[in-house]
C-alpha cells in the first residue's frame, strides 16, 4: 500500500451488484469535501506524477538557493569592511546599486 496525503477507503463489491454508501461528516466550521472514486492503479500513478512534480520543484529551489553563496565565494575580491561574500549574503539589501 502506497502512503499518500489524502485519506481513502477502500470499497468492495460484487460484480454486477450495485451498492449504496452513506458518509457522514462533522465539522465545527464550513466543510469542503471533494470526493473522487478510482482504482488503486489510477491512484498510484496520479501520487507518482505529484512525487515527481515535487522532486522537480523542491530540486529546482535547492540548486537555486546554493547558486548564490557558490557565485558569491568565486566572484572577485573587493575592498569591503566584511568579505564580499558575507556582505551580499548578510545585506541583500545594501548591496543592490
Amino acid at each position: 500500500m502506497c502512503r499518500i496525503a489524502t485519506s481513502f477507503f477502500g470499497l468492495t463489491r460484487p460484480q454486477g451488484l450495485s451498492k449504496t454508501y452513506y458518509m457522514r461528516l462533522k465539522s465545527a466550521s464550513p466543510l469542503v469535501f471533494p470526493l473522487s472514486l478510482s482504482t488503486i492503479e489510477a491512484l498510484a500513478q496520479k501520487d507518482q506524477q505529484t512525487l515527481l512534480f515535487l522532486g522537480l520543484f523542491y530540486g529546482a529551489m535547492l540548486i537555486m538557493a546554493g547558486y548564490k553563496p557558490v557565485s558569491l565565494f568565486l566572484s572577485p575580491r573587493s575592498e569591503l569592511p566584511v568579505p564580499r561574500p558575507v556582505y551580499y549574503l548578510l545585506f541583500p539589501q545594501l548591496g543592490r546599486a
